[in-house]
């Protein structure tokens, strides 16, 4: 995984709020604050506009899971966001609006006002 400031992102993305944190051998990590507070983490493997995991909260909760998960790139730029100090360290529970989609190759954020999709 790489995060040297020389190192640019393979892949398009067009939030230019967002941060570049750098890249392993799948992905383009990525921060992205928000306004409101709802800040995020990023994993992007394409430049089709749906190329990306993203979710601040599966991250910090997959990062306490052990062995291998389909969120482990978000737990990557999570750690990246981290070293450059824009995330703040874990919190001690992940909160009720993750969920979690066993054999399958994404997960989501459920926002509590947004109707889940189905």
């Amino acid at each position: 995984m790489s995060n040297d400031s020389n190192v640019k992102p393979r892949f398009i993305h067009d939030c230019e709020q967002c941060v570049f944190l750098g890249q392993d051998e799948e992905h383009d990590f990525y921060f992205c604050p928000s306004p409101s507070g709802f800040h995020t983490v990023i994993a992007r493997f394409g430049s089709d506009g749906p190329d990306y995991a993203s979710g601040l909260e599966i991250a910090e909760a997959v990062e306490k899971r052990e062995g291998p998960n389909s969120a482990y790139s978000l737990v990557k730029a999570l750690k990246l966001a981290r070293e450059r100090g824009l995330v703040s360290p874990p919190v001690t529970a992940p909160p009720k609006s993750v969920w979690w989609v066993r054999g399958v190759s994404s997960v989501g954020f459920m926002h509590p006002h947004l109707p889940a999709k189905r």
